[in-house]
């Protein structure tokens, strides 16, 4: 009967230990659950997180190429700082240039004005010359009048004279003086 007893009392024991066995078991399989729930959250995790990491890689990429255009605007920058200090003095020279310009100009004017005033001036003196040279051509075509009228009474008398002079010749002749 021991053995029946041992028997029952090993019974016992394998099933408490059954019992042990298979609260083990739901805690197992209750671990492994929340195990394999945490699992697949981690994996979503970790591909939120690889995602994270191709997106900060992109990022990166990202910012070492705006780097290197940034130095590139900066290098652009500069030279258009250059551009702007030659373009300044440029155009204070032009402004000096401009400057003496309109000093010429100003001198010009005065001259103009001036050269208006003697062209005025000349312009009477050529209005009183015309007079005097209408006058001078009138009084030249008066004289010229006059000498024709006396060019022909000189060769009229020139006439006479020759007509007296064979006249008398023919006298002397005729009266053999």
């Amino acid at each position: 009967m021991s053995s029946i007893q041992d028997l029952q009392q090993g019974n016992k024991k394998l099933a408490v230990q059954n019992t042990k066995l298979q609260g083990t078991i739901e805690a197992a399989e209750e671990l492994n659950l929340r195990l394999s729930e945490e699992v697949a959250e981690l994996k979503g995790k970790l591909r939120g997180t690889q995602q994270a990491l191709d997106q900060a890689r992109a990022v990166a990429n990202e910012l070492e190429d705006l780097k290197c255009f940034s130095r590139s605007l900066e290098e652009e920058n500069s030279k258009l700082h250059a551009l702007e200090r030659q373009l300044e003095k440029e155009q204070q020279c032009l402004l000096i240039q401009v400057d003496n310009l309109q000093e010429e100009i100003r001198k010009l004017l005065l001259e103009k004005e001036s050269c208006k005033s003697k062209i005025k001036q000349l312009s009477t003196e050529k209005a009183q010359m015309k007079c005097q040279l209408c006058e001078c051509e009138n009084l030249i075509s008066c004289k010229d009048t006059a000498l024709n009228k006396k060019e022909k009474q000189t060769e009229e008398l020139t006439v006479t004279l020759d007509e007296y002079q064979m006249m008398v010749q023919v006298t002397e002749v005729v009266f053999g003086t």
